[in-house]
């Protein structure tokens, strides 16, 4: 099931800079009914990869409206906000004159104009429109049959969600190489980059705009598809050391040598679905260990006490290390992990067999590997 069932999606509703505009100044006007005199509203620029921003501009409402002004790069991601208000507009800025026009209390639906990128998104949104739409139905049923316990039906409708989402991944890549002059384009598939479209993700990297690679979203995704293409299977995985939860330093080499395979299992405390594969994981690792089976629970955990906590509730007596960095884990990087629960099976000689087994799929793979044993 796709990462981001059950989670809330980022709505791409934004203005994205047109690759031939220079960078310079911008004008950022726009009207909403609903907003107040006095309050205050901003374009705040945000970085896509550590999530820091910066204040743009800033100014105060008066009869509804607004006027901000200031210096942008072509493809910098920024968010219009307004004062004590949660919600906020995303926008992709450029040198231009942009305006934004909707009600203060829908902020999300506004109507921005300006640039030719923004005719690019919406007709990509319109394209994919539908499919949102049907995700977001299948969303609110699996959270009715998981209050239900209703396992099968949980699993059929993961299925059908990623069908929709293969489909919609088909429309995204159709899109993007025919609109490798837009901005819009390397935002849209950082996004949806993953092994079963990183080749052909870069093909149409190598067609973008000498201006657009220059973008913080077309070096993101140069920066994902590197490291998709090191993790695939048929690789080699990276050898690192970490520390166990007894402070000692272990290393995947000395663990390599210990069996004929071993699963990383990128994991945490806090990680729902991963606690829920831990049994499944438990009663294969006692079936195959005497035969060759080794794992490496690596977890993306920040507190030491939850994640040693989580190890023994769950029985987990597999071999164990954490940076106790969360997301910012170097060794998830390593294998640029973006979603637990994430694993990756080596063999004796560290070379990647498979990923992300869990379930079936991995007593499968197992059993063909050491069953016979």
């Amino acid at each position: 099931m796709k990462k981001n069932l059950l989670l809330t999606a980022f709505s791409v509703a934004a203005l994205i800079g047109n690759a031939y505009a220079q960078s310079g100044e911008f004008t950022l006007t726009g009207k909403l009914t609903g907003l107040e005199d006095g309050k205050k509203v901003f374009l705040i620029k945000k970085n896509i990869e550590n999530g820091k921003a910066d204040t743009l501009a800033s100014s105060t409402a008066k009869l509804n409206a607004f006027s901000l002004t200031g210096k942008v790069t072509n493809g910098d991601f920024c968010v219009f906000s307004v004062q004590d208000m949660r919600a906020s507009l995303p926008i992709f800025m450029e040198s231009a004159k942009i305006a934004i026009e909707g009600d203060v209390t829908k902020i999300r639906e506004s109507k921005v104009t300006g640039s030719k990128s923004q005719d690019d998104l919406n007709a990509y949104n319109q394209l994919t429109a539908k499919f949102n739409d049907q995700q977001k139905t299948l969303n609110e049923q699996y959270v009715e049959a998981r209050k239900a316990g209703d396992k099968a039906k949980m699993d059929e409708i993961a299925t059908q969600f990623d069908a929709i989402d293969a489909e919609k991944n088909k429309t995204t890549e159709a899109f993007a190489a025919s609109h490798t002059k837009s901005f819009v384009t390397p935002f849209l598939l950082v996004q949806n980059v993953g092994d079963e479209n990183a080749a052909q993700y870069s093909k149409i990297y190598d067609q973008f705009a000498p201006q657009v690679k220059e973008s913080a979203p077309a070096k993101s995704l140069k920066k994902r598809i590197d490291i998709l293409s090191k993790t695939a299977v048929g690789q080699q995985g990276t050898m690192f050391t970490a520390k166990t939860p007894e402070g000692t330093d272990l290393s995947l080499k000395e663990l390599l040598g210990k069996g004929k395979y071993t699963m990383l299992d990128f994991w945490a405390s806090w990680c729902g679905p991963c606690r829920a594969e831990n049994p499944n994981v438990v009663k294969l690792y006692e079936k195959y260990h005497a035969k060759g089976f080794n794992i490496l629970g690596v977890s993306l955990d920040r507190d030491e006490k939850k994640w040693k906590d989580a190890i023994a509730a769950d029985n987990l007596t597999w071999n164990h290390v954490s940076d106790l960095k969360y997301w910012q884990s170097e060794y998830a990087a390593m294998y640029g992990v973006q979603a637990i629960p994430a694993t990756f099976l080596l063999d004796a000689n560290g070379k990647i067999i498979a990923k992300n087994l869990r379930g079936e799929e991995l007593a499968k793979k197992l059993e063909e590997l050491l069953g016979s044993m």
